[in-house]
């Protein structure tokens, strides 16, 4: 009787040990999953504020470099491209980041998807952007210099304008990369986490 006591009372510890266990592990995976979801929102918001700040910046600006799109080149053709693309891609943004400011609350897999779909599009986007962009500033080159071969004056203005675009597609191109990195780093945060 002593020794069915003691392994009973050795059961019972040992259901006690258990059960605090669980609760420090079920603890440990609920920190674990606040810390996640902190990360991924602030990656998450630096990617949909990054591409909100840039539609808006871009569509308070368009007025004016069309404008001078239009003054260096008297090409309504291009002038027109340059309005149409802009507003394009102000679209393309806000479908693309819709939603996203509720995506670290979600399902950590949904998040996941979402991501992976995310940057699929934007990678689209860009094998579209990126050669109609050149073409579009090979064109504008071309009209520039033709309009205003024998002015100075405007062919430096000329050269400025188009350093700033190239300035503007290198911005853009780290851009690009750094969203393409801190997806990837969510992704793969969320597939070590739902993997343990």
């Amino acid at each position: 009787m002593i020794m069915n006591t003691n392994t009973t009372d050795e059961l019972e510890m040992l259901r006690k040990e258990l059960s605090a266990f669980k609760e420090r592990l079920v603890k440990q995976v609920t920190v674990g999953d606040k810390m996640l979801r902190k990360a991924m929102h602030s990656k998450i918001m630096w990617i949909r504020n990054c591409n909100v700040y840039i539609t808006v910046a871009g569509l308070i600006m368009l007025p004016l470099v069309a404008a001078t799109v239009y003054l260096f080149t008297h090409s309504l053709l291009l002038t027109m491209t340059l309005c149409i693309g802009a507003i394009a891609e102000a679209l393309y943004n806000a479908i693309n980041t819709r939603g996203m400011k509720d995506l670290s609350t979600g399902a950590l897999l949904a998040t996941s998807r979402r991501m992976l779909r995310f940057k699929r599009n934007e990678k689209l986007a860009m094998a579209i952007e990126v050669p109609a962009l050149i073409v579009w500033l090979a064109l504008l080159t071309f009209c520039m210099f033709r309009n205003h071969s024998g002015n100075a004056q405007m062919l430096s203005s000329i050269y400025v304008m188009l350093v700033g675009f190239v300035l503007g597609l290198v911005f853009f191109a780290w851009m690009f990369r750094k969203e393409m990195r801190l997806i990837n780093e969510t992704v793969k945060e969320i597939e070590e986490f739902t993997e343990q």
